[in-house]
């Protein structure tokens, strides 16, 4: 009854929640592997899909999860479903992951699916901004000038394509 015996009840005790977290990610590892199991059986299960998809976002593995989301989009055939997703997609890879490199690709899929898209499109303006990317930026603003309505927005992505392009010019 000593202090050594406190001190092993206090290590036991500290210890538990860590074991707990252990049992749990190697639960959760283990129930990717068996999902990741069935898509490589069968390609198109929207139920493994929708599981990894869960799993991936628990596990904050954000490429994986970018990847599961980008697959469930090709699975549907609903355009409105598929540019949800991607955008979704692209949300992760972009705000959770901060890589432009993987949430470009994923938004320019929703400009081809929808061009129209200005959720889309501000996302690529501001990703491509973010890396340096003048003429895909004057691409976007350009095309974006051509969808905004009120005049007074036009005006302002004119301004802003306008000081892209200046900037450019004095990067030369």
């Amino acid at each position: 009854d000593g202090p050594g015996r406190e001190g092993a009840v206090s290590d036991q005790a500290l210890s538990q929640p860590d074991r707990h977290v252990e049992v749990q990610s190697h639960e959760l590892e283990g129930a990717i592997e068996q999902y990741v199991a069935v898509l490589e059986i069968t390609e198109s299960d929207d139920g493994a899909v929708d599981a990894l998809i869960a799993l991936y976002d628990t596990a904050e593995s954000w490429g994986d999860l970018v990847d599961m989301v980008t697959i469930k989009s090709g699975l549907t055939e609903d355009l409105e479903q598929k540019r949800e997703l991607l955008l979704e997609a692209g949300a992760i890879a972009s705000d959770k992951m901060g890589d432009p490199e993987v949430a470009i690709p994923v938004y320019e899929e929703v400009r081809a699916l929808d061009p129209a898209e200005l959720r889309a499109l501000n996302a690529l303006a501001e990703l491509y901004g973010a890396i340096d990317d003048h003429v895909a930026l004057c691409g976007v603003l350009s095309h974006k000038i051509g969808l905004t309505g009120p005049v007074d927005e036009r005006k302002d992505i004119a301004r802003e394509l306008a000081a892209v392009q200046q900037g450019a010019l004095e990067d030369l």
